[in-house]
């Protein structure tokens, strides 16, 4: 365990353990005099504060008990029955993750396919902005209400906005996998654009994450990354303009649809 990187770290040879560092085989060891008498032989390890924080990482890895919940080869009503039982004898599985679970049967895994992807190309432009962690998941699939609506030919409706209270899991479970592959990549197309738009035109950093759903929303629409001088200079202008705190999902999808006029 090394306390300046606050991370556990491979080290080939003993003998180059710094004072900053101590094995895991004594930091987790059963025994208690094991690790206090590591420990207080260390000017470093033994200061008051350094000990405490060590103490905390014992503990947590020490006590921590999980259960592994496994079943293969189950059919689509087996799957909703055995995620019933995993959410009333533990942690509530979410209603998004049980649909999409199905969608295995048919070769898709949305995590993989589409949401890993998605969190990746904002990783790598910098741009990983998700509020809290469970939003990296509920987000991406908000964002492909835009696709689902030109795949399945309807006008656009405000109730697919890409926001998460807007997710349409029961709508996307119903196409087919090859209609849902299309719907990931043309979301994630729409991403690069939206992306590139943001750098090309050296615009400032997003503080949310509706900038990036929004603008990637509207390149979907597009069905183009190539803009218009005119469509460029119209859509830096919201970029810069738009104020996304504090609104009611009316008012938010009231925006997402005058983006789309522009």
């Amino acid at each position: 365990m090394d306390l300046k990187k606050g991370a556990f770290i491979i080290i080939d040879d003993a003998k180059k353990i710094k004072t900053h560092q101590i094995p895991v085989g004594i930091l987790l060891n059963k025994d208690n005099e094991v690790f206090f008498d590591y420990i207080n032989k260390s000017t470093t390890l033994k200061k008051a504060e350094i000990t405490n924080i060590l103490l905390q990482i014992r503990s947590k890895l020490r006590d921590y008990n999980y259960t592994i919940n496994l079943a293969e080869d189950l059919s689509e009503e087996e799957q909703v029955e055995w995620f019933e039982v995993l959410n009333n004898a533990g942690s509530r599985v979410t209603r998004v993750q049980m649909k999409f679970s199905k969608l295995r049967l048919e070769g898709i895994d949305i995590y993989a396919q589409y949401t890993k992807i998605y969190k990746q190309k904002l990783e790598e432009a910098n741009l990983n902005i998700f509020d809290v962690k469970n939003t990296e998941v509920s987000i991406p699939i908000a964002n492909l209400n835009c696709a689902l609506e030109l795949i399945t030919q309807k006008e656009h409706s405000l109730n697919f906005t890409p926001i998460p209270s807007d997710v349409k899991e029961n709508q996307l479970c119903n196409l087919t996998g090859d209609q849902l592959r299309k719907c990931f990549s043309m979301t994630l197309e729409a991403l690069d654009s939206a992306i590139n738009f943001i750098q090309s035109n050296d615009l400032k950093q997003p503080n949310r994450i509706d900038y990036i759903t929004y603008l990637t929303g509207y390149f979907v629409f597009a069905k183009t990354n190539t803009l218009s001088s005119e469509q460029n200079e119209k859509l830096v202008q919201w970029y810069q303009e738009v104020d996304f705190n504090n609104k009611p999902n009316g008012k938010r999808r009231d925006m997402f649809n005058e983006l789309l006029k522009l």
